[in-house]
Parts: C-alpha cells; sequence; structure tokens
C-alpha cells in the first residue's frame, strides 16, 4: 500500500530538543507499507525529504533514553549517517532504521516477531532495494 501526506505548522515550541524558531514547517513523506501473508511481519518504508540529520540526532537521542530501546549504528550505502533502535515487546519487536541521505531521510520500521537489530538491516536493505 502506497500513501503520501504532509504535515505543515509553526514551529513554536520545542520538538526534540530542538528550540523553538518561529518558522513555518512543512513535511512531505511518502509511505510503501508491505504486509506479509506467511508472516507476521509489516515493513514500512518512510521518504522524509528536507530531513536530515538534525532529525535523526534528535529522534535517535530520544531513542536513547528509553531503558528498553537498543541503538546500533550501522553502515548503509550512500547515506552519511545510519542507525537502527529495536525495542523488545513480549514475542514481537518494533525496529526502526533512520538513514540520512544527501536529500533528506529515509526512515524504514518493522514490526514482528524476533526482529533483531541484524534481521531489521537485512529487511530494511532489501526493502529500499
Amino acid at each position: 500500500m502506497i500513501s503520501r501526506r504532509s504535515f505543515s505548522g509553526a514551529h513554536a515550541g520545542e520538538f526534540m530538543g530542538i528550540r523553538p524558531t518561529g518558522r513555518r514547517v512543512t513535511v512531505a513523506e511518502m509511505t510503501f507499507d508491505r504486509f506479509w501473508q506467511k508472516t507476521p511481519l509489516v515493513v514500512r518504508v518512510s521518504a522524509l525529504p528536507g530531513l536530515g540529520k538534525a532529525n535523526v540526532d534528535a529522534t535517535v537521542a530520544q531513542e536513547k533514553k528509553a531503558p528498553d530501546v537498543k541503538v546500533t549504528k550501522v553502515a548503509l550505502a550512500g547515506a552519511s549517517e545510519a542507525y537502527i533502535t529495536v525495542l523488545p515487546l513480549g514475542t514481537q519487536a518494533n525496529a526502526s532504521l533512520y538513514a540520512v541521505y544527501p536529500g533528506g531521510e529515509l526512515l524504514v520500521s518493522l514490526s514482528g516477531p524476533g526482529i533483531t537489530a541484524a534481521k531489521a538491516l537485512a529487511v530494511a536493505k532489501a526493502a529500499i532495494a
């Protein structure tokens, strides 16, 4: 399933550690959701043009504060920085790959059983190939 959306507003309060600027902000997002029938794995790929290093740094800093979240820096072709976060939820887990590219940010989210950082990286690479 493919969806496209945009969000806009004024940066009036602190957002993910960034002090308010008063500027108008618009974020466009394109999302590709993929559902597998044989395994209960859900993968979402989101392209966020215009966002990049500052947003990834702020997001990863927030994730590191959560006691159960494991954050791993990974290498991803074409990305200047990339991180995978994994949050175990019993037999399930949620994982996110945050990657910084020259044009913006790429976010790949996974939910399903047995998700590890290595599995998340492999699925993310396949999803964006």
